[in-house]
């Protein structure tokens, strides 16, 4: 038996209903009918397969999925500082074999880019601040999955601690998925405004929503919403993207060369850049372009959570609605 580490961020609003159906899952759909599953054993025909539909360095985290084995321990990093610890039950299979009553109670559909899955027992669901600090600081890790051999005793500790019940993150989880509901069905501008209204919200001295396709503009720098907040002399810039499923790099891309064209040194503010999507989750490379040049990434169940937390008793005033 072996102990590992692995997220469900990508298409999240499917991937935990699946988690709490029993199964986990990963991404990668474009190898569903490759026959990688049957080469998870062969280190050099996987690598030859992977290597023809991705041009990237994440064949390892793929791998170490399909070889998940009856038996092992994995522990799954929530949302809302929360954490499941599963316990793998049958091998691997591709994502066409789940069970088609199991697929429409999920709402699993051809565009959700889920490839594998593997059945799953829950042994114990928690807050992260009841396992122990070393646990803690693992799951602090961003890889889609790791081994964490090194980690049996504080994993089996993590089997069966209790803790008092969080009431307030219970109730933030199942508001935040309606949140996200009625978030994306706002058009475009209003989206912003939402942003606009939640950064007035939380402090800032100023906000706006920033005039769209301006002559100004070069090449593809973005960004929609800015805000001041002078007593602390800091400035948040935001891209923000309507979207579902799973966000690409294309919005970083469009904050970096705004701030690389537009921000000038100024002594009284610091610029911070964000991307908000109300997207699932951000593709790799988004997170690693993100991390290299200290873009805060927000998807769309964090950003309804965010709303949550700030109050949303005057919402409706930001809004406009024909």
């Amino acid at each position: 038996m072996a102990y590992f580490q692995h997220r469900i961020s990508h298409w999240w609003s499917v991937s935990k209903k699946l988690l709490d159906e029993g199964y986990l899952t990963i991404g990668f759909r474009a190898l569903t009918g490759t026959g990688i599953l049957d080469a998870k054993k062969d280190g050099e025909k996987f690598s030859k397969i992977y290597k023809e539909n991705f041009n990237d360095n994440r064949r390892w985290q793929v791998n170490r999925f399909l070889n998940l084995n009856t038996g092992d321990t994995v522990v799954v990093p929530l949302y809302n500082k929360q954490f499941a610890v599963v316990e793998v039950t049958d091998q691997c299979d591709i994502i066409d074999n789940l069970p088609k009553e199991v697929k429409c109670r999920v709402g699993f559909s051809d565009e959700v880019d889920l490839g594998f899955f593997v059945p799953i027992k829950i042994v114990n669901l928690t807050q992260r601040s009841f396992a122990t600090s070393k646990l803690q600081s693992r799951m602090k890790n961003q890889q889609t999955n790791i081994q964490i051999d090194d980690l049996k005793e504080d994993v089996e500790q993590a089997k069966s601690v209790e803790g008092p019940i969080d009431f307030h993150n219970k109730i933030k989880d199942e508001l935040s998925e309606k949140m996200l509901e009625c978030i994306r069905g706002l058009n475009d501008r209003n989206t912003e405004k939402l942003v606009k209204w939640y950064l007035l919200k939380i402090g800032a001295t100023s906000a706006k929503v920033l005039e769209k396709n301006s002559l100004e503009k070069e090449d593809y720098e973005d960004a929609d919403v800015i805000a001041e907040f002078e007593a602390i002399g800091v400035a948040i810039i935001v891209q923000v993207k309507a979207h579902n499923g799973e966000e690409s790099n294309w919005a970083v891309k469009q904050i970096k060369r705004y701030m690389d064209i537009r921000i000038s040194t100024n002594e009284d503010l610091v610029y911070i850049p964000w991307v908000i999507s109300t997207a699932d989750s951000f593709s790799q490379e988004a997170k690693d372009m993100a991390l290299e040049h200290g873009i805060k990434l927000i998807d769309g169940l964090t950003f309804a959570g965010m709303l949550i937390d700030s109050g949303i008793e005057s919402i409706n005033s930001e809004l406009e609605f024909s």
